[in-house]
């Protein structure tokens, strides 16, 4: 069965200028998001993924540090690419981040990410619940509800994929697609 997913356009301003009858209306930031159509909806009245509370929290703070500067669809997908890890691997959502070195957003354990400071050196942010958004929420929620990436295992940064691959002799993956700022890859 083909999945769809409809783009929905929200104006965050709409102006209505002029003079006497004659009206213009100038739209201002206008922001988009995605929304189950009909064939997704029947598809996802089965979970794709049923988190406790705890799976949950965890999920939105690593969302936040490995995502936070991407539209909400991306941090959807970064919490798919999860999930699809945690059930090949047959784990739940906490037990999968904890992999050492898995998740770039885990940082001796704790939920965090990394800035870099002028003279290079790195400095890790600790993700609390204060930074968290509710479209952020919204996102990993509906990450539960279905796989948007159709099975992807790994993700990396473009400009990373970029640099990595601009050597003919490194290893391409088989089938892979571009959300945002990241490369999901499906199969290698």
């Amino acid at each position: 069965m083909k999945k769809f997913r409809s783009m929905v356009l929200v104006f965050s301003a709409i102006s209505l200028v002029g003079c006497g009858n004659q009206k213009e209306v100038i739209i201002e930031s206008p922001t988009y998001y995605y929304e189950p159509t009909n064939d997704e909806t029947l598809i996802s009245k089965e979970k794709y993924y049923e988190p406790t509370e705890e799976e949950r929290q965890i999920a939105y703070l690593m969302a936040y540090a490995q995502a936070r500067d991407e539209e909400a669809f991306v941090q959807t997908l970064v919490t798919n690419v999860a999930i699809n890890e945690a059930k090949s691997l047959d784990m739940n959502l906490i037990e999968t981040f904890a992999i050492p070195g898995e998740f770039s957003g885990m940082y001796e354990g704790v939920p965090s990410y990394c800035i870099v400071n002028e003279d290079y050196s790195t400095t890790w942010i600790t993700v609390t619940e204060d930074m968290l958004t509710e479209e952020l929420k919204e996102a990993v929620d509906l990450a539960f509800t279905y796989d948007y990436t159709e099975g992807a295992i790994s993700y990396v940064d473009a400009k990373y994929y970029e640099l990595l691959h601009s050597n003919s002799d490194a290893y391409e993956p088989k089938d892979y697609f571009q959300e945002g700022n990241l490369i999901f890859i499906r199969q290698f």
